[in-house]
């Protein structure tokens, strides 16, 4: 009886590894933070999408999660499976998964603070944070308060809206057409390409969210010609100015 608790220990540490790269690729494939609490609308419906598809679940109407993260996490199981009742107690069983991930000291490498610190090898075609342009590189610094010790919970807990990376930003910024469609919008969703309208707009809403007021478009452009090197982003076939075309998986 005395080895049944190391196994279970060990058993528990694997399960943990295993969810650790389920949510990291799911992350990279997507484009979404692996906290809940910071997905928009659009993140949602494609977690929501994404993970029926995986366990080959039935369709549910978008509809019937048409919320943001914060409010999904607010949701009971019951909730869920009001809403879906044949795939409600799979997604909030995943939903649960990512929640306590969020808890542990790791966090999939396109995301790390860790990063910053101790350089580690990451997913190939994922930038990390030492190896970009000077414009790239503090999109992934964060945003001390004041008063906050380095690495103290109030500093993370501020500065975790500006842990996003350049490419994920144009992504929500075209997940809403209704909101953003006259700065940015998509050409050819399928294939990745989009254009933006209103390069002044768009740096502007960049700055903003970065806490970056300095921020202008020809830094903006920078970064992207940066995710060329990375895979992440290439030219068009036929070169238009403004227009770019997100690599796979990226465009997904």
């Amino acid at each position: 009886e005395a080895l049944v608790a190391p196994d279970i220990d060990r058993v528990l540490s694997l399960a943990i590894e295993q969810s650790k790269r389920d949510v990291d690729s799911t992350c990279t494939v997507l484009g979404i933070s692996p906290d809940p609490l910071q997905w928009s609308a659009d993140d949602v419906q494609s977690w929501v999408m994404f993970t029926l598809q995986h366990f080959r679940l039935a369709p549910v109407p978008a509809e019937y999660f048409a919320m943001d993260g914060t409010a999904l996490v607010a949701l009971t199981e019951e909730e869920f499976n009001r809403r879906a009742p044949q795939a409600g107690s799979t997604l909030y069983a995943q939903l649960e998964i990512w929640k306590a991930a969020r808890h542990e000291s790791w966090r999939p490498a396109p995301w790390s603070e860790q990063e910053r610190t101790s350089p580690k090898p990451v997913p190939a075609g994922l930038p990390s944070a030492d190896d970009m342009s000077d414009d790239e590189d503090s999109e992934s610094v964060s945003v001390s308060t004041p008063g906050a010790g380095s690495g103290s919970a109030g500093g993370k807990a501020k500065s975790g809206s500006t842990h996003i990376h350049l490419w994920q930003f144009l992504k929500e910024l075209l997940a809403s057409p209704q909101v953003h469609g006259s700065a940015i919008r998509w050409l050819d969703r399928s294939n990745g390409v989009f254009k933006i309208e209103d390069s002044v707009r768009v740096a502007r809403l960049w700055g903003k969210r970065k806490n970056r007021p300095a921020m202008n478009y020809d830094k903006l452009s920078r970064s992207i010609r940066q995710y060329y090197k990375k895979g992440i982003m290439k030219k068009t076939e036929r070169s238009q100015r403004l227009v770019y075309q997100f690599c796979h998986p990226y465009c997904l």
